[in-house]
């Protein structure tokens, strides 16, 4: 088994912009399949997971809204490639659903498609 493979996870907001205005719920599912389009530009492939996420703003208002978390399992390991690919995922995003920040972790894991 491969030693040198990688959980990369993106969890975003689909809601709600960084200026607290609301996201048109019709344009969701076109805005993730540009991010889906990128993510196969530089890794085999993906799986996205309705999430729920909550966040507090610098006043302390906490806001809870709808979101993904994004996965991609590779057999690259830990480089200079991976984290630019990485940075251009977190850039698109941020664009697509003006979006201020992306929670990004990268595991190393042993993993295999049966």
């Amino acid at each position: 088994m491969n030693t040198n493979q990688t959980k990369i996870e993106f969890g975003f907001g689909v809601e709600l912009t960084k200026d607290q205005t609301r996201i048109n719920p019709d344009a969701v599912p076109e805005l993730l399949g540009f991010v889906r389009d990128l993510v196969l530009t530089h890794f085999d492939g993906c799986a996205f997971t309705r999430t729920e996420g909550a966040w507090r703003n610098p006043a302390g208002h906490t806001y809870v809204e709808r979101g993904y978390t994004l996965m991609i399992l590779t057999d690259a390991a830990e480089s200079p490639r991976l984290f630019n690919a990485v940075n251009k995922i977190v850039a698109e995003i941020k664009f697509l659903f003006q979006q201020e920040a992306v929670a990004v972790t990268l595991t190393p894991v042993n993993f295999s498609i049966l």
